[in-house]
């Protein structure tokens, strides 16, 4: 089907909708994302979390109907749920962004404004972002590229940052694609930046705002 020939990144308000994603996700963490979910000092960063898990469990939902969407890891420490198709999850304080490769594996970042610290590999993926846009702008794009590269890869950004080969590899990703993999700078709201790598067939990356379903909160009013 043709929806399945794409890479979707779904993005939830978290002021508009994170409450109801919250208590969407109430009773059905795992023990280890109760426990994280618990030691959460500041509400909003609680709601945040428990949003990206209800979210997840609706989307879960409209994949393939599955009910359970208590996250794994593989060995490297991606995250995935058992029958579902690859996804990626990312959050500010703002939003949250589920990403779903049917096709491949898939990995996403968002960030808001915000000082990026300085580095190399962040610089010189900066300038290969190319000009047009603000040097701050292509600084925080630089970022999300790389951190979604390393949710593709299931690795986390310090391997990234310090290592020269890891910084080699990205590079090439975004020069020549040498790993397979594509990049897409997202366009997303003002105030926010975003990056996607994904593998396999897909041709198109499309963002979508995500709403609770009323069916998943029957006692809501209409």
């Amino acid at each position: 089907m043709q929806e399945r020939a794409q890479v979707e990144v779904w993005l939830i308000d978290v002021d508009r909708h994170g409450a109801q994603f919250a208590r969407h996700a109430t009773g059905k963490l795992s023990p280890a994302e109760q426990r994280r979910l618990g030691g959460f000092r500041d509400p909003l960063d609680a709601r945040v979390f428990a949003a990206s898990r209800g979210g997840l469990r609706q989307l879960a939902r409209r994949w393939n109907g599955a009910a359970d969407t208590a996250l794994q890891r593989t060995k490297a420490g991606k995250p995935f749920v058992p029958g579902l198709p690859d996804f990626s999850l990312s959050h500010t304080r703002s939003h949250v962004a589920i990403a779903v490769n049917h096709g491949g594996i898939v990995g996403v970042d968002i960030e808001g404004e915000r000082p990026v610290p300085e580095h190399d590999l962040i610089a010189r993926v900066a300038r290969v972002l190319g000009e047009g846009r603000a040097a701050r702008s292509r600084t925080i794009e630089a970022w999300t590229v790389i951190e979604a590269w390393t949710k593709c890869h299931g690795l986390t950004l310090a391997e990234a940052l310090d290592s020269p080969t890891r910084a080699r590899e990205i590079e090439a990703s975004i020069q020549t694609g040498a790993d397979g993999l594509h990049l897409a700078v997202l366009k997303l709201p003002a105030g926010l930046f975003g990056a996607c790598w994904y593998g396999g067939a897909a041709t198109i990356v499309s963002v979508n705002g995500l709403e609770p379903e009323s069916y998943l909160y029957p006692n809501a009013s209409a």
